[in-house]
């Protein structure tokens, strides 16, 4: 196993050691990556849901590890999933509207905090998954959401 790219990827470059709230720390990180990487390359948000899905089964891997490793299911420190899911959550954001951002890191704080009906049993995955998808799920809740409000702003 490779660990230490393992833990690079898990905690997205040590996001995830912030002590207080490394999830919320992680969704930040992303929404501001996300936001930097369309306001600088012209690309439309859409390419940052695409990101987020080819991160499930690489952050299954390094999640998978890191429960191996600290012999913890879902440790605090794993925020790949958080940057995963909120990067799906902000496939409708408008490139030229701050707010929408922020709307869709609140949107989606909310569904992975919250976790409500079958989100909270996708936890219950094998091998890392069950890291990952739970927030793939709430970012998607989130987006559908946020593509409604961002048609009414």
């Amino acid at each position: 196993m490779n660990y230490p790219l393992a833990w690079v990827l898990a905690t997205w470059c040590g996001v995830g050691r912030i002590p207080a709230a490394p999830g919320t720390w992680g969704s930040v990180a992303a929404v501001v990556m996300g936001y930097g990487f369309v306001r600088w390359t012209g690309v439309d948000p859409a390419w940052l849901g695409l990101a987020g899905v080819v991160l499930i089964p690489l952050g299954a891997w390094a999640a998978r590890v890191l429960e191996e490793r600290t012999g913890r299911e879902d440790p605090q420190e794993v925020v790949v999933d958080e940057v995963s899911g909120q990067w799906i959550a902000l496939v409708f954001a408008r490139p030229d509207q701050p707010l929408d951002w922020w709307i869709g890191l609140a949107l989606f704080r909310l569904f992975d905090v919250w976790k409500p009906g079958p989100i909270r049993s996708l936890e219950a995955r094998p091998n890392g998954y069950g890291v990952m998808l739970d927030d793939v799920a709430a970012g998607l809740c989130a987006m559908m959401i946020l593509g409604l409000v961002s048609r009414l702003l």
